[in-house]
């Protein structure tokens, strides 16, 4: 399977290799430090502000709640299922939080034994319809919600579509990883499927001593300065983009609708052109059409969008190599001037998120809590209004 296999030039893997593969995430924080402690690995610990809002809305009761779990499927080759199984439970073993439950009190605990967890086998090769098969168990998969007190939240399943070719489909509950931790099981699922004997980098610190260092850091005078300035920036935070919403019965199930637009490559230089000539960045051009767009269907030019954002501090050099729920998000302010020209948008845009990001010590759920506090009110407490790009890192440097 392709997606699973490094290049030719990768195929003899080691410990220095996967360091170098995997690209740097980190934030810094200055002038603080976390410590391990091994021995309570097995500990109950704190979830994190974002772990607490996917717990809370998980059984739906909140508006716009429900479960956060990833899909994934893999086309390619034929795999070896029996050394895919094996290469997944060695990386159970290896990174906690892929046997972590939710205890009853609200806290998470990381499982010292876990049972063999299976690759299900589901062969379509002598199907009359194998597409729809594909697609029926693929939207079983999607409705499932596992309740996190137990262990498997995840769930495997190779399919077989004929003698040279196969699909690995991955349920992974976002609860507890996020999108840093799913290359990261990506990177070691292929060095292990590769050669069962690699040793990966060992890994001195978990994520449950970065949970108790953040709340520890939650504390010092440089988390207070950040939370002070955004106390005084959510004053005049406008609402959400009220954009049209089609109604729906109220027992109806909320669900993603993907749509895609790709540039092809002339179009894909000249917008890069046309970054690099006005001095602004790539994922701020977008975000500047993005905006531009929100504001034609809500007809606001001043509101608030939800930027999802890595959040591993610069603590311990393992935190880019473990998986655990690190994310966290930034209010952005647009504040759209219709007489202005797209590349200042953009700019205007740029500075606001690079002056925001140098406070971002305080997480965005906490920064909801803030908001609903000073405002006295419910109805401020999501920014459903998301803007998220990852643009190509090799071309974004080369530019």
């Amino acid at each position: 399977m392709n997606d699973l296999v490094p290049p030719a030039q990768h195929r003899k893997l080691d410990a220095d290799w996967l360091r170098r593969r995997m690209q740097k995430q980190t934030v810094p924080v200055r002038g603080f430090e976390m410590e391990s402690d091994p021995a309570a690995r097995n500990e109950p610990f704190p979830l994190t502000d974002m772990q607490q809002a996917y717990w809370l809305g998980r059984d739906g009761a909140l508006a716009g709640g429900g479960t956060m779990q990833m899909v994934h499927e893999f086309d390619g080759e034929r795999l070896d299922a029996d050394r895919l199984e094996h290469a997944w439970n060695a990386l159970i073993a290896r990174h906690d939080m892929l046997r972590a439950v939710v205890t009853p009190s609200g806290q998470q605990r990381v499982l010292a034994h876990v049972p063999h967890q299976s690759v299900e086998r589901v062969d379509v090769s002598a199907s009359a319809d194998a597409k729809a098969e594909l697609l029926a168990l693929r939207a079983r998969m999607v409705a499932e919600a596992p309740p996190l007190d137990t262990w498997p939240q995840s769930r495997l399943v190779y399919v077989t579509r004929d003698a040279a070719r196969g699909r690995l489909i991955m349920r992974l509950d976002m609860w507890c990883f996020d999108g840093r931790s799913f290359q990261i099981l990506i990177e070691d699922l292929a060095a292990l499927y590769r050669d069962p004997a690699t040793l990966l980098p060992e890994l001195d610190t978990r994520f449950r001593d970065y949970v108790l260092a953040r709340e520890a850091f939650e504390q010092t005078e440089t988390f207070e300065k950040s939370l002070d300035w955004w106390r005084e920036r959510l004053r005049t935070l406008p609402p959400t983009p009220a954009l049209p919403i089609e109604t729906q019965a109220d027992d109806a199930t909320a669900r993603f609708e993907r749509k895609a637009f790709i540039l092809n490559e002339q179009e894909t230089v000249a917008l890069k052109r046309f970054a690099r000539e006005h001095d602004v960045g790539l994922p701020s051009v977008m975000a500047a059409a993005y905006a531009l767009t929100l504001s034609r269907w809500s007809g606001q030019t001043h509101f608030t969008l939800n930027v999802p954002r890595f959040n591993r501090p610069d603590w311990h050099d393992d935190l880019d190599n473990i998986v655990g729920e690190f994310a966290s998000f930034t209010p952005l302010e647009i504040n759209l001037d219709p007489k202005a020209a797209f590349a200042e948008s953009a700019r205007a845009i740029q500075k606001q998120l690079w002056t925001d990001l140098a406070h971002a010590d305080v997480s965005g759920v906490r920064l909801l809590r803030e908001l609903r506090r000073q405002r006295d009110t419910v109805g401020v407490m999501a920014l459903p209004v998301v803007f998220t790009t990852m643009p190509e890192r090799r071309a974004a440097e080369a530019e």
